[in-house]
């Protein structure tokens, strides 16, 4: 996934060692700790560690959800759910880790750089808070993930947060096969949600 929830990869790129992606990798390590430009296997392994975590966090999401409203024992559904929630937001925090280690060399203004940039890029518009919803997104999954019986407007309010994010980052910044892929489970989400409320 190009460009994550998160939005610490370059959306344009086609391939991991595109020249946008070198050149945008050059542009945040001069700003960083480090004043070199990474090598081809580190930009490689980088990629694939921020795109791998994120899609794994994706899907534990998907399916935490899903057990809500396929499971109809209200038991192990909590027990399933809580599983596959606390799963997808662990692969969330490990992304952010790899994104950090791999693409911004630890600089914390390398990473509100390339939000502003992607934000920019797609939007047409400056904003340099975006990387803070991302935290935002960040701090809401873990407390949600140690709250054991939780208020249903707090899970609303999560779940809604959460989706207006994903949403964001897996269609208004992807594009090509990715954001067709993203509308796709969105759509069969939505199915799933229409036929559990039908019931």
């Amino acid at each position: 996934m190009a460009s994550s929830i998160f939005a610490f990869v370059s959306s344009d790129v086609k391939h991991p060692l595109g020249i946008k992606y070198f050149k945008l990798v050059l542009a945040l390590t001069k700003g960083g700790k480090s004043n070199r430009l990474k090598t081809h296997k580190e930009v490689l392994l980088g990629q694939q560690m921020v795109n791998l975590t994120i899609w794994i966090s994706l899907v534990f999401y998907l399916a935490a959800v899903a057990v809500l409203f396929l499971v109809v024992d209200d038991r192990k559904q909590y027990k399933t759910y809580r599983i596959l929630w606390s799963l997808g937001c662990i692969f969330s925090l490990i992304h952010v880790f790899c994104a950090f280690h791999f693409v911004h060399d630890w600089d914390h203004q390398a990473a509100v750089k390339h939000t502003i940039i992607e934000t920019e890029r797609v939007i047409g518009l400056r904003f340099e808070y975006g990387i803070y919803f991302n935290y935002l997104f960040l701090l809401v999954w873990t407390i949600d993930c140690f709250v054991k019986e939780p208020n249903i407007w707090w899970s609303r309010l999560v779940h809604i947060y959460m989706l207006i994010i994903i949403i964001s980052a897996t269609v208004v910044f992807e594009d090509g096969l990715i954001r067709y892929i993203a509308l796709a489970v969105l759509a069969i989400l939505a199915l799933v949600y229409y036929r559990y409320r039908s019931e």
